[in-house]
């Protein structure tokens, strides 16, 4: 539809909300629910194929969404249906609502639809998507004609030294985005995938990689389920108005499109493309930068906030060096420290290097704490992130203190002799950490992870005495 009306995505979006009172994700959801109704009335369709048929491959996620929408459960309205066919020839007619009819009111806009399916409808169904693109179009049609009719009047007074008096799409986009670039100014900046235009100080950020954003003191509008469930430490951070976009690897483009973002940030290189045809989009590899402050410094770059970014990076300076000074004396200086993991996984453990997942950066990178021999040779100086060794060989691979996650609700497995033999486990030398807390790499979590495990350490070693 943008490309059609030479519009961009983001001020389509703005627009047509604008003059509907509905965003064009709300607009295709009640057409939705529509269809569904008229299928649930006309058809014998299970409500799995009726899902299929509106575009939804979850047939459990179409009803939770239905139910929203409409009030009632797929199961309930057939059954209210049932009960009201008698007196009239046409029962849906009452049922069925237009799209002029139905209430935006019970639109949830923190639903993740990802779900959405974009192929494949049955013939049963033949034309649908079509119809519901047709309508969007002539709706929009109309808007831009009242437009026009609005511009006229001012227009015919500006005389034919005014050249032509109606304003078309395409010149009211190019005023809305000339206004745009006044208001709040563009500048470019290099990226690992060239150079991309961004706001001087975007306000709505759609983020993949929380820590740094956050630590630069922008708070985002929207970011993935995966970043907000297993990154914990951040969650008081966090207020309840960022919008879960999705988990990764099956984000929404329809919810980042809704919020309208200033940028995107994201890790993901292959979806670079179709995340910039929402909003200019910078890819942030981490892997370019060798140590947390230029991580932060260079986020700092990317949304206006190097001032933020640089008192940000003098806290850290200062919180690193508080937290080894909270343990130098608490451990020998030439104590090794392993971080393993054998809930997650089966019949074999798995030993964390220092790539930040699992505590790995708060413990080797931030702390200073000492890997074994073993876990240098063949994690850390390979740049892994992890490797997984037998039962048989865990004694080559743990060293004199023992960090373990632990996943709340799960069991433990069975702990072979092996492990229970070793020195750092009859030592008592066993911390415990959350995966949720600790499964999390960016560098604000990392910072965080690092203070937690300095004081598990501490009080370790009061236990201990």
């Amino acid at each position: 539809m943008a490309e059609r009306w030479n519009y961009s995505i983001q001020y389509l979006s703005r627009q047509f909300k604008h003059r509907t009172g509905r965003s064009p994700i709300e607009y295709v959801i009640q057409a939705r629910m529509a269809k569904a109704k008229e299928l649930m009335i006309r058809t014998d369709a299970t409500t799995q194929e009726i899902a299929l048929n509106v575009g939804y491959s979850d047939g459990f996620y179409f009803a939770r969404l239905f139910k929203k929408q409409v009030g009632m459960t797929p199961g309930q309205y057939k059954k209210k249906v049932k009960e009201s066919i008698g007196g009239s020839d046409s029962p849906w007619q009452g049922f069925v609502s237009s799209m002029g009819k139905n209430d935006s009111s019970c639109y949830f806009v923190d639903d993740n639809h990802y779900q959405l399916k974009t192929e494949g409808d049955r013939h049963m169904l033949k034309g649908t998507r079509s119809k519901i693109a047709l309508t969007l179009m002539l709706c929009f049609t109309l808007l831009l004609a009242a437009c026009t009719n609005g511009n006229s009047s001012r227009n015919s007074n500006q005389g034919s030294a005014g050249g032509n008096s109606n304003h078309s799409a395409e010149s009211i986009q190019n005023t809305s985005s000339n206004e745009a670039k006044e208001n709040t100014g563009m500048r470019k900046i290099s990226t690992v995938m060239g150079e991309v235009s961004v706001p001087e100080h975007p306000k709505r950020v759609v983020d993949w990689d929380l820590g740094p954003v956050l630590a630069v003191g922008v708070t985002p509008v929207g970011a993935s389920s995966t970043q907000m469930n297993f990154a914990d430490f951040l969650k008081p951070y966090l207020p309840d108005t960022v919008q879960d976009i999705g988990l990764d690897g099956s984000i929404s483009y329809e919810k980042v499109l809704d919020l309208s973002p200033d940028v995107i940030i994201t890790w993901n290189k292959e979806a670079y493309v179709n995340y910039s045809k929402i909003a200019p989009t910078v890819v942030f590899d981490t892997s370019q930068y060798s140590t947390i402050p230029e991580e932060i410094t260079a986020m700092g770059d990317i949304l206006g906030r190097q001032e933020e970014a640089r008192k940000w990076n003098e806290d850290f300076e200062k919180r690193m060096e508080a937290a080894r000074n909270k343990i130098k004396n608490v451990i020998p200086k030439d104590a090794t420290i392993s971080i393993v993991d054998y809930v997650t996984v089966d019949k074999f453990l798995m030993v964390i290097g220092n790539s930040g997942e699992r505590g790995g950066r708060a413990a080797y990178d931030i702390l200073g704490l000492n890997p074994t021999p073993k876990v240098k040779s063949d994690i850390i100086d390979k740049k892994t992130d992890r490797v997984e060794v037998s039962w048989e060989t865990v004694n080559d691979y743990v060293g004199d203190y023992v960090i373990v996650l632990t996943v709340d609700g799960k069991e433990p497995p069975k702990l072979p002799v092996t492990w229970t033999s070793l020195n750092a486990v009859k030592n008592h030398h066993v911390i415990e950490i959350e995966m949720k807390k600790y499964f999390a790499a960016d560098s604000f979590s990392s910072l965080l992870q690092a203070e937690d495990i300095a004081d598990k350490i501490t009080k370790l070693a009061v236990t201990a005495k």
